[in-house]
């Protein structure tokens, strides 16, 4: 399984669909937890994360890169202003809107997947102006590398 994390707004959702789409199993780890364990993702603690085990190609979340069964991740990244205006039209408060910002610049979800995976399981792509279809390919043909290593 190929988690797809990264800061809110970024684009993570839009890529899923798109290798859904394509015929991968995708799923919403935010949807997952809140209809198989009953609880809000926000409130979910780490340690109930790592019993999680979802059997699929790949699952998107901020927070995906920290299960268990993970054997590459894709980390998406955007520019900070880009972020910024996404968040805004979410009605993201201002301390969340700098707090993602700052789990962005500080690499924390890299960080985090470095803790779980060697350095050639993780990518990082830069999905400011990245088509759909840029991102898809590079989703896939990450995942090909993935299989192989598997």
């Amino acid at each position: 399984m190929i988690s797809i994390s990264g800061v809110p707004c970024t684009g993570k959702t839009s890529l899923s669909a798109e290798l859904s789409r394509r015929g991968f199993t995708c799923i919403s780890l935010s949807d997952y937890i809140k209809d198989t364990m009953k609880i809000k993702d926000r409130e979910i603690e780490v340690s109930v994360l790592e019993s999680i085990h979802i059997n699929v190609d790949f699952v998107e979340s901020h927070m995906s890169h920290l299960l268990p069964d993970t054997s590459g991740v894709i980390i998406l990244e955007c520019d900070e202003g880009i972020l910024r205006e996404r968040m805004k039209e979410r009605r993201y408060s201002k301390a969340k809107i700098e707090e993602n910002l700052e789990a962005q610049r500080s690499e924390t979800i890299f960080s985090e997947s470095l803790d779980k995976l060697p350095r050639n399981r993780i990518l990082i792509i830069d999905a400011t102006s990245r088509t759909i279809d840029d991102l898809a390919y590079a989703a896939m043909e990450f995942n090909k590398g993935i299989s192989v290593v598997r």
